[in-house]
């Protein structure tokens, strides 16, 4: 991963003197998407392998199971999304002339479907060891959870016809923008009820 990011970043600067780059971005984005893939076959191994039978250490305490649960559905969920992202971006390497098409359907599906599903995950996992209290509200959680993915699948596929030239008004794009929008707005509110008077953090730094 960090070869092929060093090998993104430094060749930049020389872009407009006469050298070809363009072997040393290919090479480099290779890496970095070979990084990801082995990022994800760790992370589904992780979670498909049966749970140990011996007794797993837990620094941060009990914990809210509940919040626990629907959080391993936001991180599950979001490598899905990465899955679909990386080989777009690599398609792109292969097809150059695709890209003015489906630029916004790779951005929404790694900058909402993994980056930030992935965010939301972790912090219904995080906050509530941090307040040493449970998330105020899971219901909350879930219906985001479904919020989140209505709104981004319908931008993904509404970005994807409006860019293909299909007809579809932009009204669609706006509406589930919206949805995503809602889906941001129970998030922050739960997480600020939930750190808001919090008690004392099951977490311990030495």
């Amino acid at each position: 991963a960090n070869l092929g990011i060093l090998g993104l970043v430094f060749p930049l600067p020389f872009s407009s003197y006469p050298i070809d780059i363009n072997p040393v971005i290919k090479i480099s984005s290779i890496l970095f998407a070979i990084s990801i893939f082995v990022f994800i076959y760790n992370m589904l191994k992780t979670f498909t392998s049966p749970p140990s039978k011996e007794p797993f250490p837990n620094p941060f305490g009990q914990g809210d199971k509940a919040a626990d649960k629907m959080a391993t559905l936001f991180t599950g969920v979001s490598i899905i999304y990465l899955v679909i992202g990386c080989p777009l971006g690599v398609l792109f390497l292969l097809r150059p002339d695709l890209i003015p098409y489906l630029r916004p359907v790779h951005a929404h599906i790694n900058l909402i479907g993994f980056v930030s599903i992935m965010i939301f995950g972790v912090s219904y996992h995080m906050f509530p060891r941090f307040a040493a209290k449970p998330l105020y509200s899971v219901r909350m959680g879930n219906i985001q959870f479904w919020l989140v993915n209505i709104g981004l699948v319908g931008m993904i596929l509404s970005w994807w016809l409006l860019e293909a030239g299909g007809a579809v008004q932009k009204t669609s794009l706006l509406t589930f923008a919206a949805i995503e929008a809602v889906a941001a707005v129970l998030y922050i509110y739960n997480c600020w009820k939930t750190l808001n008077s919090a008690g004392k953090s099951f977490i311990r730094f030495h």
